[in-house]
């Protein structure tokens, strides 16, 4: 298997793939993608603190509550950002004619036939208007031949803080970029073109499409 497309993040290693890594790295990033998947839209997305925390400590449980806490308190820090704010939130899309889903597991076999396997983080589904479906029930196979566009939404969750370091950093993302386009076009039903790909980078307040 390729370790630039276990995961969500290229950096991470194969044991951290497999939850075989304990380290605080490893940890804190495991904590920052359980908060994130919790949010469907952001304009809806208001847990309380103690929420939160369960959320971080659920996904980190060898952490004390000083870490715990730490973590949501620079979650919440970082939803601050407003490019970020715009890319979570549903803005003018149509709520009958979108679905959010988060962290989707994949796993397929690339063009030479390598297994593929990873995550991805969101994927907001844009539907034919005219489908009548129960859109908290299904999922995304189940929506083949009504969707009509699809946005893949990577996080990435890189120590940068400024936005030339993320679209350098970007360049670094394309075995991953590529897999979750295909897995997401495979699941939906869609050719690869009708997939866009943006990479967020939280700690810069960064939103690239690529």
């Amino acid at each position: 298997m390729r370790a630039a497309v276990m995961a969500q993040d290229p950096g991470r290693t194969v044991a951290d793939h497999m939850h075989l890594a304990d380290t605080p790295l490893s940890q804190w990033g495991a904590a920052m993608r359980a908060l994130f998947g919790e949010i469907s839209w952001f304009e809806e997305f208001n847990p309380s603190t103690p929420q939160l925390e369960a959320i971080v400590r659920a996904a980190t449980p060898a952490r004390d509550e000083t870490w715990v806490r730490a973590r949501v308190q620079e979650f919440l820090r970082v939803l601050e950002g407003p490019n970020l704010r715009v890319a979570l939130s549903r803005g003018e899309r149509d709520p009958a004619g979108t679905r959010v889903e988060r962290q989707i597991p994949f796993a397929r076999l690339d063009g030479s036939g390598a297994l593929q396997t990873g995550e991805i983080a969101r994927l907001v589904l844009e539907l034919d208007p005219n489908l009548d479906l129960d859109l908290g029930e299904d999922d995304p196979t189940s929506l083949e031949g009504h969707v009509q566009k699809a946005t893949v939404y990577g996080l990435c969750l890189d120590n940068i803080e400024k936005l030339s370091e993320a679209e350098e950093r970007a360049k670094g993302y394309r075995d991953a970029v590529s897999a979750w386009r295909a897995a997401a076009a495979e699941q939906a039903g869609l050719e690869k073109k009708q997939v866009e790909v943006v990479l967020l980078f939280p700690g810069a307040d960064a939103v690239l499409a690529v």
